[in-house]
C-alpha cells in the first residue's frame, strides 16, 4: 500500500523519468503485478522508467537491463541476451556433505 502511495504522489506531477530503487520489496504479490502494470503503461506512453530490483522476473519485464557489481556495470543488454550470454553466470553455494565428522 505504501509504495503503490509513493507511485501515486509521484505520478501526480507527470514526470518523464522515474527513478524508483526496488519500488516492490515487501510488497504483496497481486499489489506488485498491478504497479508493474502502471509501469508498463507509463512506458507506452513514451516516459522513461529506471528500475533497480533484486528480481529477476521484473527485471524480464524490462526493455534493458544492467547487473552491477560494487557500484560497476558488468553486464548490460536484453533481458533475452543476458539471459543467453556466457558472461552471466549463477553463483552456487558449495555443497555441504552431511553425517561426516
Amino acid at each position: 500500500m505504501k509504495q503503490k502511495l509513493m507511485l501515486a504522489a509521484t505520478l501526480m506531477h507527470e514526470p518523464d523519468l522515474l527513478l524508483l530503487d526496488e519500488p516492490t520489496t515487501g510488497v504483496d504479490p497481486v499489489s506488485r503485478r498491478e504497479f508493474w502494470r502502471i509501469l508498463a503503461e507509463l512506458h507506452r506512453a513514451g516516459k522513461t522508467v529506471l528500475v533497480a530490483t533484486p528480481y529477476m522476473d521484473e527485471a524480464e519485464r524490462c526493455t534493458q537491463v544492467a547487473f552491477m557489481d560494487a557500484g560497476r556495470i558488468q553486464q548490460e543488454g536484453t533481458p533475452t541476451r543476458s539471459r543467453t550470454s556466457s558472461r552471466a553466470r549463477c553463483w552456487r553455494p558449495p555443497a555441504t556433505t552431511r553425517g561426516t565428522s
